[in-house]
């Protein structure tokens, strides 16, 4: 990033003796310390920030922005960090120019880079003592080991150079503490989360990145509503402290800087710290967000009119007003402080609330109480719209219509409420809503739910009327269930139960599970359908649905089917049970990088090594791979085997407790495993 520097012309009044200011001799060590150490308020997340945009940076130096860069995230297999770019390398004097001096940096000249203070690269050093770096260039790879040495000041020293035929690039490496292992994990999410590239992550089950859809954006930034404001320079995110913008903003420009946006920057439109965790909120930071802010409320409200001047009734403007100014929120603040008002026709909007002549029109509104199937009625002499209500007219002729039986099938279908207008003037009423009623939904085209009849010598019922409503068997449409966001309803079909062929079932109330375990809503259904495919189980009966008095007959509980299923995979449950005594498992001896062509058969490390590569492959998103057991009853037990061994193999060879994983490769500690095996 291009360095602003101020000019300074410089009045002396006498020739005098000047000395341009240094270090003093022997603080070397401290001032470095405060460099490594004091820099950083947050070292885990500072150093990923740093080498991931490094890394970045160095991509788009050579062309390379659509080229993922690769993070080796860090687990209790793999306890390091490695990031790796595949873009010019360094060669090895570059390597100890960069790496081994405060303040060199090659970014200062260009704003396609975030990187100029030349501290980055050793951000390591606020976590760890001691980290590797590799540099890919041109058929060799260099291995250099940066570490504080005794004398505090640290050094870089080469302690490789090979042949290699991998790409052109760095590779930092960096040692993380087992109990730190979820903090990089999370940290590395929260760091990529706005690369336009995504990088590719190894090493853990990787969340969508995908971002959240905002209300609304424009050219630069996008707006959620409530919640904290960031600036995205360099595709790192950065908050906004409000309290540091000044005393002389606008109500508007508070209210946004108290709502959810996400401005978007090019590298050196803001400045940022030495440390590069916050910005700097110098004139020209403040002065190029409030530019963004300025533009976020110009656009808001050129949306809320050009949406206000394409509703033609007075219905929906109302609705619209509710949805944009009265439901409250960051964005109902900005456009009530930034105009004098919402109008729609010339008129001012103040409400939600359309006023009836109680002589002539009525609202009746039919409500269900969650824990019962009683319907409660509401009769009113205005229409409240609020956003995405529907409103049904009445336009039955009065006679035996069956009011609350049309409710009911509306209700039970999945409304949460049925609101109907009546008139006994329609063109009064079309005046008012300022549309024909014709537009309105019609309540008469509602069947009406029909009750059984107890009469002596009745009929029955017309159960094509009745439909959903009186059967007691249905089937799982298992293409329509979404969890959550399913139509409770829509997910079942009516069909009677085939013997032959048998099934599970689960017992339903209003088309929703009910007293089943583990199954309690239709989104624990379908994540306990998705978890056992994953596990590798087909779903090969059909799935029924019966409420309360369906006949169960040839059925079984879906809980007690599932659990038969895992119990008949003993692969299954072998694997998850070595899986489950990994994950009870602290402090396992790393030996990835031991030389095993070296060893026998007989070696303990080496068999060791190899277990624990099988079981690394086993637990590989293990997440997926195993959560059928939450909605079993099978519970297998831990397999501690890894462990056990783990332990035999740190008595056998003591010195592997105490040495870094990176030395295992040396000639020196192979000979003493060769020793330790005679």
């Amino acid at each position: 990033m291009i360095v602003e520097t101020k000019a300074r012309d410089i009045k002396r009044s006498a020739s005098f003796e000047e000395k341009a200011m240094g270090l003093a001799v022997g603080s070397e060590a401290f001032v470095f310390n405060v460099l490594r150490k004091d820099l950083y308020s947050d070292p885990v997340g500072s150093l990923i920030r740093e080498y991931t945009v490094n890394a970045q940076d160095e991509h788009r130096k050579y062309g390379k922005g659509d080229t993922p860069i690769l993070i080796q995230v860090p687990n209790h297999f793999s306890p390091e960090l490695h990031i790796r770019d595949y873009a010019g390398g360094l060669t090895e004097a570059q390597v100890f120019e960069f790496f081994g001096n405060y303040g060199a940096s090659d970014k200062r000249g260009t704003n396609d880079a975030v990187g100029f203070f030349g501290l980055g690269c050793k951000s390591a050093f606020a976590y760890t003592d001691s980290y590797i770096v590799k540099s890919f260039k041109d058929g060799k790879v260099y291995t250099f080991n940066i570490y504080i040495d005794e004398t505090e000041i640290g050094k870089t020293a080469k302690i490789a150079e090979e042949a290699t035929d991998e790409p052109n690039g760095i590779e930092i490496i960096v040692p993380v503490k087992t109990h730190d292992i979820n903090r990089f994990q999370q940290k590395v999410v929260s760091t990529v989360r706005y690369f336009k590239t995504k990088p590719t992550l190894k090493g853990m089950e990787v969340p969508s990145l995908e971002a959240k859809k905002s209300t609304i954006k424009g050219e630069g930034w996008e707006f959620f509503g409530s919640g904290s404001p960031t600036v995205i320079m360099g595709e790192i995110p950065y908050p906004i402290d409000y309290y540091k913008m000044g005393d002389n903003l606008e109500s508007w420009e508070s209210h946004l800087l108290q709502s959810e946006i996400v401005i978007y920057v090019g590298i050196g439109d803001v400045q940022v710290t030495a440390s590069r965790e916050a910005l700097q909120f110098t004139p020209k930071t403040v002065q190029a967000i409030r530019a963004k802010l300025a533009n976020i409320k110009d656009t808001m409200i050129a949306e809320t009119e050009k949406a206000f001047a394409a509703v033609d009734n007075l219905i929906e403007a109302k609705q619209l007003w509710h949805k944009v100014v009265g439901s409250g929120g960051g964005y109902s603040n900005i456009i009530r402080n930034c105009t004098d008002g919402v109008k729609w026709k010339g008129e001012k909007l103040t409400d939600n609330i359309i006023k009836l002549d109680s002589n002539l029109h009525s609202v009746t509104t039919y409500m269900t109480n969650r824990r019962s199937d009683y319907i409660k009625t509401y009769v009113a002499h205005n229409i409240i719209c609020n956003k995405d209500e529907k409103f049904y007219f009445d336009d039955t002729d009065g006679a035996n219509v069956g009011y609350k039986r049309r409710a009911r099938t509306l209700l039970q279908a999945g409304d949460s409420k049925v609101t109907i207008i009546h008139t006994l003037d329609q063109a009064a009423l079309e005046k008012v809503i300022g549309m024909p009623v014709k537009k309105l939904l019609s309540f008469n085209a509602i069947v009406p739910t029909i009750a059984a009849s107890n009469r002596q010598g009745g009929t029955g019922v017309d159960l094509s009327k009745k439909a959903k409503h009186v059967a007691k068997q249905f089937v799982l449409n298992i293409d329509k269930l979404r969890g959550y966001y399913s139509a409770a309803s829509e997910v079942w079909e009516v069909k009677e139960v085939d013997t032959s062929v048998g099934g599970v079932f689960v017992n339903i109330e209003r088309f929703k599970p009910v007293g089943g375990g583990r199954v309690y809503d239709l989104s624990s259904l379908n994540t306990a359908i998705n978890d056992a495919k994953n596990a590798g189980i087909d779903i090969d009966v059909p799935i029924y649905g019966i409420k309360k008095g369906g006949d169960t007959t040839g059925l079984v509980e879906f809980e007690a089917w599932l659990s038969a299923k895992v119990k008949g995979n003993k692969e299954l449950i072998k694997n998850y049970g070595i899986v489950r005594g990994y994950q009870n498992s602290h402090n396992l001896i790393d030996v990835s990088n031991v030389n095993l062509a070296k060893l026998a058969d007989t070696s303990l490390l080496k068999q060791y090594t190899t277990l624990h590569k099988e079981v690394r492959a086993l637990a590989s998103n293990s997440d997926s791979k195993y959560r059928v057991f939450r909605y079993s009853t099978v519970q297998p037990e831990a397999d501690n085997t890894l462990a056990k061994m783990s332990k035999e193999v740190g008595l056998k060879y003591p010195l592997l407790n105490y040495i870094s994983s990176y030395h295992y490769s040396k000639p020196e500690v192979l000979e003493y495993i060769l020793e330790r095996d005679a």
